[in-house]
This record gives C-alpha cells, structure tokens and sequence, in this order.
C-alpha cells in the first residue's frame, strides 16, 4: 500500500519495516550503552549532590574530630592521674620501707654503741681503780717506809675494811 503525498510517495510497509528498525536500533543503543549511561548520570547526579553538601559534611567530620580529640585528652589525663596516684602510693611505700630499715639499721647502731660504751665504761673503772690503787701504794709506800707506827694503822685500817666488806 501506498500513500501518495504529491511527488513523494509512503510505502506502508517500508514505513513500517524502518520502524521496527529504529525501535530495534533504539533497544540496542539502550541495551548496550543506556543503562551505563544512565549509571554516570545518577553517578555524577550523586557526586554534584556530595559537592554541594561537602562543606556541611567536612565541618560535620571536623566536629566528630574536634569531639574525638578532646575524648582522648580527657581519658588522658585521668589516667595521668591515676598514674600520678599509683606512683605516690608506690613512693609512700618505698619511703616507707626505707625508713623502718633505716630505724633498724640506726637501733643496730645503738645497741653496738651501747655495748660497746659498757666494755670502755668498765675497762676504764677497771683502769681507774687500778691506777688509784697503785697511786695509794705509792703513796702509802712512801709514807710508811718512814713510820713503823703509820703502817701498823694503816694495815689495820685495811683489815677492818676488808671484813667490812665481806
């Protein structure tokens, strides 16, 4: 069938034919290449939509940070503290240690001084009265190899004590 339109003639059937060719033509196009394209539009529809929020997005992840940030400073200091703490209590021991060792180390010391300023204090009366004595004989030597009447006293003298003390 034909359709005369002055000097042009329309096969129907051509007509047709070039139809289903180009739906054909406008199916593969859309097969092979509409649904990519269609991707990267709404791809680059995504992207201009980040772009245009980016600004609100950056200052969103800068606060998170900024929140982040003083989160760690804050549990770093205390633990600072509780180190500080842990680190006093351990100095208050081992101050303490060292003290009670010192006082026994200082009692020690004391005790040897102690003994040690018997023996000298005994040694030295034990010297005393031996360094008197010998005086006294001397003296008493001298003063009785003179007079037989002052040794006879003093030799009496020396028996009465003597019976005193026992």
């Amino acid at each position: 069938m034909n359709i005369p339109l002055g000097p042009l003639t329309i096969k129907i059937d051509v007509l047709i034919v070039q139809i289903i060719n180009i739906a054909i033509l406008i199916f593969l196009f859309k097969k092979l290449f509409g649904d990519a394209i269609i991707a990267e539009i709404k791809t680059r529809k995504e992207l201009m939509h980040k772009l245009s929020n980016a600004d609100g997005e950056y200052k969103a992840i800068i606060e998170e940070g900024n929140k982040e940030k003083a989160k760690l400073i804050e549990e770093g200091k205390t633990h600072k503290s509780h180190l500080m703490q842990e680190a006093t209590v351990a100095a208050k021991k081992t101050e303490e240690a060292l003290v009670a060792k010192a006082q026994e180390q200082a009692q020690t010391i004391v005790t040897n001084a102690e003994s040690k300023l018997q023996v000298m204090e005994k040694n030295l009366m034990n010297d005393f009265e031996s360094s008197v004595k010998q005086t006294a004989k001397m003296v008493v030597k001298k003063l009785i190899k003179s007079d037989k009447d002052i040794q006879s006293a003093y030799l009496d003298t020396l028996v009465k004590e003597v019976k005193s003390s026992s």
